[in-house]
């Protein structure tokens, strides 16, 4: 549930937001004693006490999933969050209390998946016409709208975006596309796909770019995309290999060169090996586009690559295991 400004106020943070912080509710005295922040959840444990009466609360709060709609980034992130309260629930030694706004859309959605996982470890079938019909006999209008409760896998429709015929030929492995609603695009009239597409880290989404190493036809795209996604560092983790040539440097090779990729003018500035591991090496890069008869600025950046030798293709660890890149 996230919290929003309405003409009626419908919610109010009923606990604190920051660890330490207490206040009081009524006849009870609330404290935040710890908090665990990722990129879809909070997970925060709350001290309650009346008088001399205490318990300590687990309080689960799922940030990403609008009312009457889907989690916003892939119910993925809301499995993950089950499998934290499951942990939880093991050991808990009372019920547990499970809300939304009205109590009944993604209230009834988490208990039915909740249930239905359950069913599925157990008779290895699913049953959720019954499992929802059970629950909105016990509540009305539990899971409220038909396609929030949506099992599906990602669509596998190859007739769209990077499996056409126009972009085809810009992936090195057609079976590594990116998603149709997950693809990044770039810029530009000689068509914007690229087979990159954003990732989250722990506690932000869309805070990583994962890509494939460039063929030459996609250089000036991949030059392009650092530049539109504002990338402040690129990290290669294969080696150049001399034998294909469809996996060869997309960058100048010497100090103070410069070499143009589609849009893009790239100028090596500087190189150096890492003094405390032999096997990364570090090169620094400025990027400008080239635009032709404009007299806007130019748009320029730096950037730093981390490359990491010696790991082979189809080696599962690299071969010096306490390399550190980052």
């Amino acid at each position: 549930m996230r919290f929003k400004t309405f003409i009626q106020k419908k919610v109010e943070p009923y606990w604190c937001e920051r660890v330490g912080q207490s206040r009081s509710i009524g006849d009870f005295n609330v404290k935040t004693e710890s908090l665990d922040i990722s990129a879809d959840y909070d997970i925060r444990v709350v001290t309650v006490n009346k008088g001399d009466q205490y318990r300590t609360i687990r309080h689960f709060h799922f940030k990403t999933w609008e009312d009457e709609g889907k989690p916003q980034y892939g119910s993925h992130t809301l499995l993950a969050f089950m499998e934290r309260v499951h942990y939880f629930d093991k050991h808990a030694q009372g019920p547990l209390i499970v809300y939304c706004s009205a109590g009944v859309g993604r209230t009834g959605t988490f208990i039915a998946l909740d249930i239905l996982q359950q069913m599925a470890v157990k008779n290895q079938t699913v049953d959720i016409y019954n499992c929802v019909d059970r629950l909105r006999r016990e509540r009305m209008i539990m899971v409220q709208a038909k396609h929030i409760l949506d099992l599906k896998q990602a669509n596998g429709n190859k007739d769209t975006g990077g499996f056409t015929d126009e972009n085809g030929n810009k992936n090195r492995n057609l079976e590594v596309v990116p998603d149709d609603s997950e693809i990044l695009f770039i810029s530009g009239s000689h068509g914007n796909y690229i087979n990159p597409l954003a990732i989250d880290s722990f506690a932000v989404h869309d805070s990583k770019i994962v890509t494939q190493m460039p063929l030459p036809h996609t250089m000036g795209d991949f030059w392009k995309l650092v530049m539109e996604q504002n990338c402040q560092a690129v990290i290669m983790l294969n080696e150049l290999q001399d034998h294909d040539a469809n996996c060869g440097p997309y960058w100048p090779d010497e100090i103070g060169s410069k070499k143009c990729y589609g849009e893009v003018e790239v100028e090596l500035l500087a190189a150096d090996i890492d003094r405390s591991s032999d096997f990364i090496t570090i090169r620094d890069f400025r990027l400008e586009i080239i635009k032709k008869r404009s007299v806007a600025p130019p748009e320029v950046m730096t950037i730093r690559r981390f490359q990491l030798q010696s790991w082979p293709d189809k080696h599962k660890l690299p071969p010096q295991g306490n390399i550190y890149l980052i």
